[in-house]
């Protein structure tokens, strides 16, 4: 049940940033044709102009941003798992977490454990009658 809530809610976030993504290419290109059909006519030859233009601007636009992230993260990234300090930390609160989530899952499995024996016995008694 958990699961499928954390899928809907990883779905929505995901589709939403699609929409972010998709919704400013689609402004890029809406600009392109504003433009175009301001200072001349438009014809089938001249959107697929306007198309690669967008697609092009929007890839190189893209290129730039996700290698200047990269240009810095991936340094960055280097420079604190070198940290053994920083690691260190890093380590202990996903043990920290780990565990947390490991005590929960067996207070769980007790659980089911007891139900089933109840229901076991319940049904043991049940029969015999």
């Amino acid at each position: 049940m958990q699961e499928t809530s954390q899928c809907l809610e990883k779905l929505g976030r995901h589709s939403w940033k699609n929409a972010i993504f998709y919704g400013s290419y689609l402004t890029i290109f809406g600009v392109f044709l504003i433009y175009v059909a301001s200072t001349m006519d438009i014809d089938a030859g001249k959107l697929q102009v306007i198309g690669v233009t967008a697609s092009n601007t929007w890839g190189l636009f893209l290129l730039v941003l996700l290698l200047g992230y990269g240009l810095v993260d991936i340094p960055r990234r280097q420079w604190h798992d070198s940290k053994r300090g920083h690691k260190l930390s890093e380590v202990y609160f996903k043990v920290a977490k780990l565990s947390t989530e490991k005590s929960e899952a067996e207070e769980g499995l007790e659980d089911v454990l007891e139900d089933i024996k109840k229901q076991l016995n319940q049904f043991v008694t049940t029969s015999l009658l």
